[in-house]
C-alpha cells in the first residue's frame, strides 16, 4: 500500500508545483475581448500596443469565474477578486459595484466620491483603484503589476491595466450570466 501512496503524492504535488493545477480542477477559458489600456505609471503615458491582450474569463467546473492575465508571468485575477461563486458574489465583486456607481455620478461629485472609495478597505485590498483617462473620463485602474516588489519592477517601468465604464459593464455582464445574477 506504501508503494502506491509516496508516488500518488508526488504527481499530485507535481501537477501543483508545475502549475497544472488546472488538470485537476477544470476551467474553461475564453477570450474575453476586452482590451484596456496600459499606463506606464513610472514616465506617466499610456502604451500604445496593438497586440495588447485582455483578460481572460474563466469558468470553473463548478461554475465559479473570474477574470484573469497572462502576461507571460504568474496569471493574476483582475482587481485580486479571485474566484467570484453566488455565495462570494457580494463580497469578491464590491470592486466592480462601486466602480460603476461612482462612474455614474455627476462629474462634480465624482472626485469626493472617488477619494473616498479608494480609500476603503474593500477596494484598497484587491489593488484596484478609481482613476481617470486624459479625457477625463472614469477609469478602473488594476495596479496588480505596480504594487509587487518583483526583479522587473526593479528594472523596468511599472504599469498599470486601465478599464473603462464598457469594459467593466461588460465583465460585470458575463460574470452574471454565468452565475445566474441579475
Amino acid at each position: 500500500m506504501k508503494k502506491w501512496i509516496n508516488p500518488g503524492f508526488v504527481f499530485t504535488l507535481s501537477f501543483f508545483i508545475s502549475g497544472c493545477n488546472t488538470l485537476l480542477k477544470p476551467n474553461n477559458l475564453y477570450d474575453s475581448h476586452i482590451y484596456g489600456k496600459e499606463y506606464n505609471e513610472d514616465k506617466h503615458k499610456f502604451y500604445d500596443y496593438a497586440s495588447y491582450s485582455g483578460p481572460i474569463f474563466a469558468i470553473g467546473y463548478d461554475k465559479s469565474t473570474g477574470f484573469v492575465r497572462d502576461d507571460g508571468g504568474p496569471w493574476h485575477w483582475v482587481g485580486q477578486t479571485g474566484w467570484v461563486t453566488k455565495e462570494n458574489y457580494s463580497e469578491k465583486m464590491q470592486p466592480f459595484i462601486k466602480f460603476l456607481e461612482w462612474s455614474g455620478l455627476p462629474k462634480p461629485e465624482q472626485e469626493s466620491i472617488r477619494l473616498k472609495y479608494n480609500s476603503e478597505a474593500a477596494i484598497k485590498d484587491t489593488d484596484i483603484e478609481f482613476r481617470y483617462f486624459t479625457d477625463g473620463s472614469p477609469a478602473f485602474v488594476d495596479l496588480a503589476y505596480t504594487r509587487n516588489w518583483t526583479l522587473d519592477n526593479m528594472i523596468f517601468d511599472r504599469r498599470a491595466d486601465y478599464y473603462t465604464v464598457h469594459d467593466i459593464n461588460k465583465m460585470v455582464a458575463m460574470i452574471n450570466s454565468v452565475l445566474g445574477v441579475n
